[in-house]
C-alpha cells in the first residue's frame, strides 16, 4: 500500500466515508475492507474516474459503497457522513469544497499536492481546529496529511503555515526541508529581486528549521 494512502486511511474512524473527489476509488475500497468504516459515499466531478472507482469496487467485492457523479460535498445532504477525506488536489480546490460543506462531519482528513499554507490560512480562520499536520513522502513526492475538525483553533505560528506540525527527528521531515531549501536556492538564482526577496524569507525560516533537526 502507498504511503500517502496508508497515512490517509490510519486517520479514518466512522460510520460513514465520504470520499470527495475519490478518483480511482482506493481509499474508499481500502477503507471498507479494513473496517474502518460502515458505509462510503465515493463522489467524483468526473464520471469517467467513478467509473474506474465502479470498477475497483465490483472487482474487489466492496458492495457498501454509493457512487455520485457531482462537485464537491454539494451531493451530499447533511448529516450523511461524519468522516470526509479530500486528496490529490490542490489546496486552493479543497479550500472552495470546504467552503460549500456539508453539516455533521466531524473529522476531514485534507491531503493537498500544493498550496497546503493556503489551506492552513482558510481552516484556521474558518473556524477549524487542526488536530494533525505533518509530511508523508510517497515515492518521490513528499505531501500534506491534515486532520480537522470544526472548532476554534489557536493561531498558527509561521512555520506552521509553511509547514505544518511535524516531529523533528522524522527523517522525513527532514528530507523534505532540504528538498525545498533546494527549490529555494534555484528559484532565488532565477527570479527577479521581488521574488527573490520573498523566497529568501522562506529560505532563511527553512533553515531556522533545519537547525531544529534531531
Amino acid at each position: 500500500m502507498r504511503k500517502r494512502l496508508a497515512a490517509i486511511l490510519s486517520h479514518v474512524r466512522g460510520s460513514a466515508l465520504a470520499d470527495i473527489g475519490c478518483d480511482h476509488g482506493l481509499i474508499a475500497v481500502s477503507a471498507l475492507e479494513q473496517g474502518l468504516v460502515e458505509r462510503v459515499i465515493a463522489t467524483d466531478i468526473s464520471a469517467s474516474s467513478l467509473a474506474k472507482a465502479r470498477a475497483l469496487a465490483a472487482q474487489r467485492n466492496a458492495a457498501a459503497i454509493e457512487f455520485r457523479v457531482g462537485d464537491g460535498m454539494r451531493v451530499l445532504a447533511d448529516g450523511e457522513a461524519d468522516v470526509v477525506v479530500i486528496a490529490g488536489m490542490g489546496g486552493k480546490e479543497i479550500i472552495s469544497i470546504m467552503s460549500d460543506r456539508c453539516t455533521g462531519v466531524k473529522r476531514y482528513i485534507l491531503s493537498p499536492h500544493r498550496n497546503a499554507k493556503e489551506l492552513r490560512e482558510f481552516l484556521v480562520s474558518h473556524g477549524f481546529k487542526i488536530e494533525r499536520d505533518y509530511i508523508v513522502k510517497d515515492g518521490r513526492h513528499f505531501y500534506s496529511v491534515i486532520v480537522c475538525s470544526e472548532g476554534e483553533s489557536a493561531a498558527l505560528s509561521r512555520r506552521q503555515l509553511h509547514f505544518g506540525d511535524n516531529d523533528y527527528c522524522d527523517k522525513t521531515y527532514a528530507e523534505y526541508l532540504n528538498f525545498e531549501r533546494r527549490k529555494c536556492l534555484y528559484v532565488i538564482s532565477q527570479a527577479g529581486e521581488g521574488r527573490a526577496a520573498e523566497e529568501q524569507e522562506l529560505l532563511k525560516l527553512i533553515d531556522e528549521e533545519i537547525a531544529l533537526l534531531c
